[in-house]
């Protein structure tokens, strides 16, 4: 019984000394993310019409995410990650969120205001 009791304690250091933990050290030589904002092509969009947003950031391995603030609107993804289509359903403010992450898990966050009218 000592004698399996050993082989569970060894057997358990050596699984516990081989596992390799995640390297989470960002190189010297990496871009810094910059994420400058975000831009529309128009001040001013009716309902159910579509706005043209862009994201300016750079970096290494950049990835969007967008939401509206009130969970409403619609998102149009387009084939740059950086550029979404944007309807409002209802005339108001919507406020849109956009995060820039890079590939070292590196993130940042801004905000633009869409003002939708009838």
């Amino acid at each position: 019984m000592k004698r399996l009791s050993v082989y569970i304690i060894i057997f358990g250091l050596i699984v516990f000394v081989s596992c390799k933990k995640t390297d989470t050290t960002i190189p010297t030589n990496a871009l810094p993310l910059t994420f400058s904002g975000l831009t529309m092509t128009k001040d001013t969009v009716k309902v159910n019409v579509y706005d043209t947003i862009i994201a300016n950031a750079s970096g290494e391995g950049i990835t969007y995410t967008w939401a509206s603030e009130n969970g409403l609107g619609t998102f149009i993804p387009t084939n740059n990650n950086n550029v979404v289509l944007f309807a409002g359903c209802h005339a108001t403010d919507f406020v849109l969120d956009c995060q820039a992450k890079d590939k070292y898990d590196r993130t940042d966050t801004k905000k633009i205001t869409v003002h939708v009218i009838n």
